[in-house]
Formats: C-alpha cells, structure tokens, sequence
C-alpha cells in the first residue's frame, strides 16, 4: 500500500481506537441500571410463590422507650409490581407515642439497596399502620425490609407486630403468603409474674395430759366405815395430724391469654380458641377479638367468621346480644364481646372460628385479643399469635 494512503488512515484509526475505548470504559465502570432491579440472592420458590417472615431485634428484653429494629425477609418466586407494604403495630398508644423511626431500607448493604419513606396511614388507640410503596423492587428472588420502631413508655405488655404485602392496582385483598406476624412482651422485672406461695402447715399441738388426781380417802362415822379409793383414769392422748399444706398461686391481675387450634388449618375448616384472663376484682368486662389476613365472611363459604352459638364463658352459653361484630372488612374481621359484672379470680371464654374456603394455600394471619374493663378506651392487656393455612 503507499505510505501516503496508510499515513492519511491513521488519524481514522486512532479516532476509531479512543472512540471503542470510551464505550468500553463506559460499559464497565458505569453504573448498570438493571443491577438495582436484581435480588441480592437467589430464591428456590417456583414461581408464583410468595413467603414473608418477620423477626424483631432486640429478640428479648424489650424495654419501655426502647427502638426496635423490624427486619422483613420477602422471597418470591416471581417478580412483583406495584407492592405497597402496610405494617401494623398493635398493642398500646397511638403514634405519638409509639411511631416509625425514620425511612425503611430495602436490600441494605447491596447494589439494589432502596430508601424507602413510610405513611402514616391510619393512627388510633392501640392500633397504627404505616405504608412503604415498594412499587417494582421486588424482583423475583429474597429481599429484606428493614425499619425501626419507637416504642412509648407503657409497660408489661404483649405487643404485636405484622405486616402485609399489598398490590392494590390488582386485588384488594392482601397477598397469599405476603403476611408475617410476631408477638413479644414490654417490659422489665417488673412485670415478671409473682412467684408462687407456699401457706406452710401449722401443726397444732396435742393436748397436754394432766392427770386427774384420786380423791382424798375421807373417814366417816358411819357403823361400818368404808374407805374407797376411786382412781380416775388419765384422759388417752391421741396425737392431733397437722393439716396438708396449702399451696395457692396468686392471681396475676388484669392479664389475658388466648390459644387456637390448630394453629396451622386448611381453607374452610374450624379452629376451636380459648381466652384466659384473670380478674384483680369484679369488672365490666369487654374482649375485643381481631382476625387478620385471612380474609372476611365472604371469603367464600364458609367465610372467615365467628361461629354463631359457639362462645361460651366458664361453661355458660353467652348470650347473643352481649356479641357485637365491629368489623367485617377484607382481611379485618372483629367481634366485641361484652361480659358484665364479672367476679375477680380467673375465666375461661371458648369460641370458634370458620377459616375461608377460598384463602390461599399459603396464607398467613393473625389473631389477637384485647382486654378491656369497666369501659376504659385503653386495652389493659393484649395477646397476639400467628395463623397459617396450609392445603393438605
């Protein structure tokens, strides 16, 4: 080729040279848009599968005043859009007491990390919810969502705390498997329940044996005098056998417990629940129960729903028009139940509960169980646990 032709190409192909350079510097180092959009790790959930867990921290030993941090793991086999994560706090106060801590962070510490601003969006007494738009982030794979809480100065209590994943554009209901609840005392060693008494025996003492002495021999003037000694026998000493002890175990007052079972049920079965809660004196008693995440009464037939004629109190129906249902909204079903002018000492309230036909296989609720006595706005004691329902 003539040196001329190649000299004139140069200028060309160094231009060409620095151009592909540039792209390819561009190419590595700048940042990759679609890597945002990419789970920190792999899932082994098929697709349409949803599981949502979520834990506390500190686990134990949850202070008045304290912050809690909430760490939601979502793993899903799909990539989902248009999320809205709602998440409730239950148990005390309102929020100007009891609030979210600054934004939520989605995928912390990664590549696809995102800040996240939380809603206010509904504030009443023993009950907020916040919302966190979590729009498309939630690409098919394991995600974690993590924020903080304040919590108030009340204690010894049982808090609870669930969250539900929402597409609002596509359903009302909340997402099959996108629940998680959990449940954790407040409080220090003050609130620890007063140790069992033991009532020692009292031995009572046998009787002291004190003889009787004989009579004195007194002589008479009688023709035939006769001298009679008439011992008297000592009374028999029969030992006295001290009592067995007696062992009472104090009342802790104004507390509720409530169990169900099972605790893992199939669409459209009956879950049979008993509420203890003990009484420091004679009250007017009102149990507020809530039903969470797991549909409502038209969640097919049956529904989600209290079983009519199945609430009894220490073994005696409760009559009808003491039960009073509050709410029947989707995923949100409540029942109040009013017992008045009820003796101190403990109580046994039993109910049952239809599961609806038409929740998911893999759907997670709640149920919780709120004291309240003599009227008084603010629930006493609280108790909260999880539902699964599982096809078999």
């Amino acid at each position: 080729m003539d040196p001329h032709r190649l000299f004139k190409f140069v200028p060309w192909l160094i231009g060409a040279a620095l151009t592909v350079g540039v792209v390819f510097a561009d190419a590595l180092f700048a940042p990759d848009v679609g890597q945002a959009q990419v789970a920190p790790s792999p899932t082994t959930n098929a697709p349409g599968v949803l599981r949502t867990v979520k834990s506390v921290s500190p686990a134990t030993g949850i202070l008045p005043n304290s912050i809690v941090t909430f760490t939601v793991t979502i793993n899903t086999g799909s990539n989902l859009t248009g999320i809205v994560a709602e998440d409730i706090f239950a148990g005390r106060a309102r929020s100007d007491e009891t609030f979210l801590v600054g934004d939520a962070v989605l995928d912390p510490g990664t590549p696809a990390e995102q800040t996240i601003p939380g809603e206010l969006d509904i504030d009443q007494l023993n009950r907020v919810i916040y919302k966190f738009d979590l729009g498309d982030f939630l690409t098919r794979g394991v995600h974690y969502l993590v924020y903080e809480w304040q919590l108030g100065d009340a204690s010894c209590f049982r808090a609870s705390n669930e969250i539900h994943l929402d597409q609002p554009a596509r359903t009302t209901a909340h997402l099959s498997g996108g629940t998680s609840t959990i449940s954790f005392p407040v409080g220090g060693e003050e609130c620890a329940p007063t140790a069992t008494r033991t009532l020692a025996a009292t031995a009572t003492p046998p009787p002291t044996n004190t003889p009787t002495p004989p009579p004195t021999n007194t002589p008479t003037n009688t023709p035939a005098p006769t001298r009679t000694n008439t011992p008297t026998t000592p009374p028999t000493s029969t030992p006295t056998t001290p009592p067995l002890a007696n062992t009472a175990t104090p009342v802790v007052p104004n507390t509720i417990e409530k169990s169900c079972t099972p605790r893992t049920t199939a669409p459209g079965s009956t879950i049979s629940c008993t509420v203890r809660f003990n009484l420091a004196a004679a009250a007017d008693v009102a149990i507020e129960d809530i039903f969470s995440g797991l549909g409502n009464s038209g969640s097919g037939t049956p529904g989600t729903d209290l079983v009519q004629g199945s609430v009894f109190l220490d073994g005696s129906e409760v009559p009808a028009e003491q039960i009073e249902q509050v709410a029947d909204q989707l995923n949100r079903v409540v029942y109040n139940i009013q017992l008045p002018d009820l003796a101190a000492g403990e109580h046994t309230l039993t109910m049952d509960f239809t599961i609806g036909s038409e929740i998911g296989c893999f759907a997670q609720g709640n149920n919780e169980a709120h004291l309240f006595l003599n009227g008084n706005s603010a629930a006493r004691d609280t108790v909260t646990f999880p539902l699964a329902v599982r096809c078999s």
